[in-house]
Formats: C-alpha cells, sequence, structure tokens
C-alpha cells in the first residue's frame, strides 16, 4: 500500500491522465491537493479488488492495468458487466447508492488501483462541479450500457452476444 506520495504513481506524468475521472478535470494546486489522498494498492492478476454483498467505504480508481467488474451466481456462472481501463472509477455506484456492491471486481492483469475513501470522494466531488459532471456522464453511460446489454441477452442469440462483445472490446482496447 502506497499513501499518495513516494511509490504511487504521479497524476501529471500520466499517460492516462486526459482520459482519467480526476485528471482530466483537476488541474494545478487542486490535482496537487488530490495526489496525496488516494492510497495505491498493487494487485496481481486475479486478485480480488472488492466482492459482491460487502459496503463499500471508497472507490477504485484504476491506475495502471484492468479491472473486471462481474456478476456470478451459485453455480459459478459468470457475466462480466465491464472491463476498467486506467482512468476508470470502480465501485462509485454501490457507494453513492449507499448499497452493498452488486458485483464483484478483479484485476484482469498485475494493476495498480489507487482506493479513494468515501469522505475524500464525496468532499472532490462537492468542491469541483466539473467532477460531479463527469460522474453524472459517466453514470448515464453506464446505465446506457447496461441497458444494452439486456437487451442483447434476451434477443440476441450466443453467437450473436459472442460477436457483439469481441467488437466492444476491441472498440475499447485495441486490435487483439
Amino acid at each position: 500500500m502506497i499513501r499518495g506520495g513516494a511509490g504511487a504513481p504521479d497524476c501529471t506524468a500520466c499517460k492516462y491522465r486526459n482520459g482519467c475521472f480526476f485528471g482530466a478535470e483537476l488541474k494545478g494546486p487542486a490535482l496537487d491537493a488530490f495526489m496525496p489522498t488516494r492510497i495505491a494498492n498493487r494487485y496481481r492478476k486475479g486478485q480480488v479488488v472488492f466482492l459482491e454483498g460487502t459496503p463499500p467505504t471508497g472507490v477504485y480508481l484504476v491506475e495502471k492495468g484492468r479491472v473486471r467488474v462481474y456478476q456470478a451466481d451459485r453455480r459459478g456462472h459468470q457475466l462480466t458487466v465491464h472491463v476498467a481501463a486506467p482512468g476508470d472509477l470502480v465501485g462509485a455506484i454501490s457507494l453513492l447508492a449507499e448499497e452493498s456492491y452488486t458485483a464483484n471486481a478483479e484485476a484482469l492483469e498485475d494493476s495498480t488501483i489507487a482506493f479513494i475513501e468515501k469522505d475524500v470522494y464525496l468532499a472532490l466531488l462537492n468542491r469541483h462541479p466539473a467532477l460531479m459532471l463527469r460522474l453524472l456522464r459517466a453514470l448515464a453511460r453506464s446505465a446506457k450500457r447496461l441497458s444494452q446489454l439486456a437487451g442483447d441477452m434476451a434477443m440476441d442469440d450466443s453467437r450473436q452476444r459472442v460477436v457483439n462483445l469481441l467488437y466492444g472490446l476491441m472498440v475499447q482496447f485495441g486490435t487483439f
């Protein structure tokens, strides 16, 4: 665990800054004040970030690597609902809803993921309206994506679902 300073990724030099939830909106002194508030943790491939049913105490910012958010049933079937890339937040919906996580999250590869405590996150949203607007856009995109996923699951055959999934991954992460 690395609290903001030494050893944690430097937001000002990050190549993902323009697409980052915080880095794209916070500038100068605001970004300087944010950096020491995050707690950077390194996760190995397959390591759990959080589990369904546990209460959130903050949000997670993917700084390096990728995180899979998925739901699982009792028989072990899993449904990936999101793959978070550097700059993406994970766990914000449950935190804001003040409800336990409705999915699991795990590192898809060796990753650096920063934890931002609930009080720090909410204070940032209150102090920086641009962050609040970015959050609203992200929530709207998430609702739209999940609505599309539900429609695809209900109306497409399994072959078409695989094609849609592969195409979506290609668009999000580039060619295979």
